[in-house]
């Protein structure tokens, strides 16, 4: 069981907080990015989550966090992991999450790290042509 408690920090940016309870794994994981994406859609893009509490995660849980990573960096957004108990620290550093992902010591410097980090305002498509300064895209053929 996983049990999230939430509080939104006001500041130079809004930030969403989210202290995580319990374990994560395969029956709370689809939740919790459920959870996430439901955020996202309400225009919030800066998160904090508090690993104070969270005893355990499973392989199916790290697979989530991969998953959120990914959903994240499509949305142009942050989110930040904190507090992370020994054992929880172990896993992450044995996995190489320390290095992928966004994790501090605490709340106050996960904080200021998304007050500070540049997330662009605007998604561009990919296959959208787009016009910058004089410039524009332009696609080669050789015929042979």
């Amino acid at each position: 069981m996983l049990n999230l408690k939430t509080k939104e920090i006001e500041g130079k940016e809004k930030i969403f907080q989210i202290d995580l309870k319990g374990i994560l794994d395969s029956a709370t994981s689809d939740s919790f990015i459920s959870f996430i994406r439901e955020k996202l859609d309400k225009g919030i893009n800066r998160f904090i989550v508090n690993c104070k509490s969270l005893s355990f995660v499973t392989s199916s849980g790290f697979s989530t966090l991969i998953k959120l990573n990914n959903l994240l960096n499509e949305e142009k957004s942050a989110l930040v992991y904190c507090d992370l108990n020994s054992e929880v620290r172990m896993l992450f550093s044995i996995f190489g999450f320390d290095k992928k992902l966004l994790v501090s010591d605490d709340n106050s410097s996960a904080e200021k790290i998304l007050q500070n980090i540049f997330l662009p305002a605007t998604k561009f498509p990919l296959d959208e042509e787009i016009e910058i300064g004089k410039y524009k895209k332009i696609e080669f053929s050789f015929d042979s």
